[in-house]
């Protein structure tokens, strides 16, 4: 069985460092502070007491995030907006209900904060990616080709709370 909860900083990372890219493990670290302040959130799925997944919501906008943002991504962090950034299941996991769970909750706590929109972006390649979203109800707003993302195509997300 599989529940949803924050993440505890202090107990988590080697089950996160099992599944995720040393990227991903970094920008977690700086998430922290805006967890602290309630400017993010960080949910976990645990599973047997292992951490199996982790999805990370930013809620406002900080400057200490090291973002690089296009002229879309700042309207995603003001008023009823939230971002989603990062969403990761384990490989084992996958193709299980994890994702769709967790991403039920990450909405969920989006609208406990008074949120009414979710955005994301995802890799114009990632097919698998598209198709999960649309699945659970996202809808494809735009393709942009950011400069964070070395001018590769993305697709813009938008999931209506």
């Amino acid at each position: 069985m599989c529940f949803v909860r924050p993440i505890d900083y202090a107990n988590d990372w080697s089950d996160m460092r099992a599944f995720l890219v040393e990227k991903d493990v970094s920008r977690l670290r700086l998430c922290h502070a805006a967890t602290d302040d309630n400017d993010a959130y960080i949910l976990v799925v645990e599973r047997n007491e292992r951490v199996i997944g982790v999805a990370v919501v930013h809620v406002a906008a900080r400057d200490d995030m090291g973002w690089n943002p296009d002229k879309e991504t700042p309207s995603f962090l003001v008023g009823t907006n939230a971002y989603l950034e990062n969403i990761e299941v384990s490989k084992r996991m996958r193709r299980k209900g994890v994702g769709t769970l967790l991403l039920r909750e990450v909405e969920n706590e989006a609208r406990r904060r008074g949120k009414e929109r979710l955005w994301l972006h995802t890799d114009e390649a990632n097919v698998g990616s598209h198709r999960f979203y649309e699945r659970n109800g996202w809808t494809h707003h735009d393709t942009v080709k950011p400069a964070w993302k070395q001018g590769r195509a993305t697709r813009i997300y938008v999931k209506e709370l």
